[in-house]
């Protein structure tokens, strides 16, 4: 087939691509009557078979599977007539054989009876009560024989029996509920008797059709929440067998096999709002399909759950808080994260958690909570409240200052500091110049006011320590001074010297302000300042045997009074002197040499000792000394504490100095005097560091790394700290816990 466009004036002709379009040959049905059913033996009878209309060619007659001959088709029908069939019943069909555009077909069987020419022949008519009938209900059959037959009629299905019937009054019935569905081809064969002969009712075509059904569907949950389950229930007509489709509109859910009149269907996955659900039943056989009435199914958002955790708390204000919040599993979408009513951030939900980090909570207490916004199938919810505290470490605001005031005055200290929680304050005081520090008991305000003060205030450092969870700060140092008149702490010693030597004297006070120095000398007529000498030490010119006997002394001033030393004698004599000093720790010795300050310090440096447990002091004189013991020697420290010794070996120019166990262990000005008749008058401050390598009077994490940095390369006195004659884990350690040390 193919079609074809003309054109017009704009458009030009066209044909299609040609259609292959099968034509089916058309289907027929044939159906067959007797002349004479029953017919008489030797007698003509003329079967009739009417085919569909239109169709052509020829038919043929059949005895069961023999062939009685064939007619052709005219108008409608063909006929064949016989008179050789025997006495009996005769299975006849008529069999078009189909031509170009019909399809063949058969009739249905006829029952054709010959009787014998003695018995009066009857005819038998068939009828039904109900056609079409329906499947379930009953349909009854009536046989009417010629009048004056008895006996029995017989109801067939084709060949089938269905069942007999008693001829009464010239008819028998048979009543069935038993046919399903479909198309019957009924006959009535009337079986004859001694006076008439058997007949056979031309076929009735019998329809049953499908009984009609009704479908019902109920929900066992409506409303449901999204994610339970609900079971659909349908309820369908008693007696149909088969399978129900449930629907959600025009999408399958799924099917379910009816079982004493039900069908369920259970499913959890309808989303959440409203649905349109039906029950399709597919029909069966004998019943036909029905779809219930809808069902609006409501599915309800399902409740959720929030919970929300910190990664820390309380946490460090500046750094981040991860605050992570846990919903409903199978939720998704955004939780929002607020402090209070303000919202901090988002974080998306992945696999049941959302998460936000954060370094925007300022100091103080906050109350977080985690709001997920829900979404089509889940309900929002909001997590409980928790507290969260984000804290600071105290940074000192405002120092104490320095004072100085009267005996029997007070001092007064103030100090701030921020941070949160709001730090505790604690003031301390030290002696000794901030070696040591004492808490002062009950002084834990940011104001301090000490006691009444004595002169032992003098000199007196105070700080205040803040602290809280997250930290300490500690102020800077103020110290107090309590003014009063001087006195002396360290009055000048007696000396001897060769001629042509110096001799040197000492001396020290306290009092505030910080009296003035003075050196005086008396030769006899009185005491002379000498000009210029305003210092705490003074060394005399080169000496002669004519200043023997001269008293020195030092006279300390200020605004509140004066102090006098007591007089130091000098003898000049034929005596030994210090020419050399050295120091052992370990198994390691290094020579001292003369530095400012009356210091003796390593070549090399200018102003500590860096080593730890000098053990032993080696003196060299100028001349033999005969005799050198404990007592002329002694080692006093910064604050006043006197060193032990442990012996006094040597002999000649060569003596050495051997300390109590521990020796030189701590940070200190330790004084070395030697006071002897046979040796001038000699004193030298040793400013002893340990782990201060790098000489700048204070142990710090750089000196530390200065000897890890060395170990195992080229040896460095003064990196060796324990004195072993190696660079090792060992002297960085020991520095390590004196980081922060330096000189009182």
């Amino acid at each position: 087939i193919t079609a074809v466009y003309n054109g017009d004036s704009n458009y030009a002709s066209s044909t299609s691509s040609a259609l292959n379009q099968t034509i089916n040959q058309a289907s027929t049905t044939t159906s067959l009557t007797s002349s004479a059913n029953p017919g008489t033996f030797g007698s003509s009878v003329t079967f009739t078979a009417t085919v569909t209309s239109g169709a052509s060619g020829t038919v043929t007659f059949k005895d069961g599977t023999t062939t009685l001959g064939t007619g052709t088709i005219t108008a409608g029908t063909a006929t064949f007539a016989t008179a050789s069939l025997n006495v009996g019943s005769h299975s006849i069909t008529a069999v078009y054989d189909g031509d170009s555009n019909y399809a063949s077909s058969t009739s249905s069987a006829l029952n054709q009876t010959i009787n014998g020419s003695s018995q009066a022949s009857t005819t038998t008519s068939l009828a039904s009560s109900a056609n079409p009938g329906t499947f379930g209900s009953s349909v009854t059959f009536t046989a009417t024989v010629t009048s004056g037959a008895s006996g029995t009629v017989t109801f067939m299905d084709g060949t089938t029996t269905l069942g007999t019937g008693t001829i009464t009054a010239g008819t028998a019935t048979f009543a069935t509920t038993s046919l399903n569905a479909g198309s019957y081809s009924i006959t009535a064969v009337y079986a004859g008797n001694s006076n008439y002969a058997s007949s056979t009712s031309s076929a009735l075509t019998q329809t049953i059709n499908q009984a009609s059904t009704t479908t019902s569907v109920a929900s066992s949950a409506n409303p449901g929440s999204f994610g339970s389950s609900v079971t659909f229930t349908a309820t369908v007509t008693s007696g149909a067998s088969g399978t129900v489709t449930f629907k959600d509109g025009t999408t399958t859910l799924g099917t379910g096999t009816i079982t004493a009149g039900t069908a369920t269907f259970s499913t959890a996955s309808l989303t959440a709002g409203s649905h349109s659900i039906t029950a399709v039943y597919a029909g069966d056989s004998n019943y036909a399909s029905s779809t219930s009435s809808a069902v609006t199914q409501v599915v309800n958002q399902a409740s959720t759950t929030t919970t929300v955790t910190p990664s820390w708390n309380p946490s460090t204000v500046g750094l981040a808080v991860t605050l992570t919040a846990s919903v409903t599993p199978g939720a998704s979408g955004n939780v929002t994260f607020k402090d209070g009513a303000t919202t901090i951030g988002t974080g998306a939900i992945t696999s049941g958690t959302a998460t936000l980090s954060t370094t925007s909570l300022t100091i103080g207490v906050h109350s977080i909570t985690a709001v997920y916004e829900g979404d089509s199938n889940y309900f929002s919810s909001t997590s409980s409240a928790f507290t969260q505290v984000v804290t600071a470490a105290p940074v000192v605001t405002g120092n104490p200052v320095s004072q100085a005031a009267l005996i029997g005055a007070t001092g007064t200290f103030t100090a701030s500091a921020t941070g949160f929680p709001n730090p505790t304050v604690q003031w301390q005081s030290s002696t000794n110049g901030g070696t040591t520090w004492a808490i002062i008991s009950g002084a834990t305000s940011t104001t301090y006011t000490t006691p009444a003060l004595v002169a032992g205030n003098d000199g007196t450092v105070y700080r205040a320590v803040f602290t809280n969870s997250s930290g300490v700060a500690v102020t800077t140092t103020a110290l107090l001074r309590v003014n009063q008149t001087p006195t002396v702490t360290t009055n000048p010693a007696d000396t001897t010297a060769s001629p042509g030597t110096t001799a040197r004297f000492t001396a020290a006070a306290t009092g505030w302000p910080v009296p003035t120095v003075q050196w005086q000398k008396n030769s006899g007529s009185g005491w002379n300042n000498i000009s210029g000498e305003t210092g705490l030490a003074y060394t005399t010119s080169a000496l002669t045997v004519a200043d023997s006997g001269t008293q020195f002394r030092a006279v300390f001033t200020n605004s509140y009074g004066t102090a006098n030393s007591s007089p130091a004698t000098l003898t000049v004599g034929s005596v030994a002197a210090v020419t050399n000093v050295a120091v052992g720790w370990g198994s390691q010795t290094a020579n001292l040499s003369e530095a400012s300050g009356g210091r003796l310090l390593p070549a090399g440096r200018n102003k500590t000792l860096p080593w730890l447990g000098i053990q032993q002091i080696a003196l060299t004189f100028d001349q033999p000394v005969p005799t050198l013991a404990i007592a002329d020697i002694q080692l006093t420290s910064a604050g006043g504490f006197t060193y032990g010794i442990t012996s006094v070996t040597g002999s000649g120019t060569s003596w050495t100095i051997n300390l109590s166990s521990g020796g030189l262990a701590n940070a200190d000005r330790v004084t070395v005097s030697v006071r002897n008749s046979s040796v001038a008058s000699w004193n030298r401050r040793l400013d002893v560091l340990p782990g201060d390598v790098n000489d700048d009077a204070t142990v710090t994490s750089v000196d530390q790394l200065l000897v890890s940095r060395q170990v195992s390369l080229t040896y460095i006195k003064f990196y060796d700290i324990d004195g072993n004659g190696l660079l090792t884990a060992i002297d960085f350690s020991l520095i390590k816990s004196r980081i922060g040390k330096k000189l009182p």
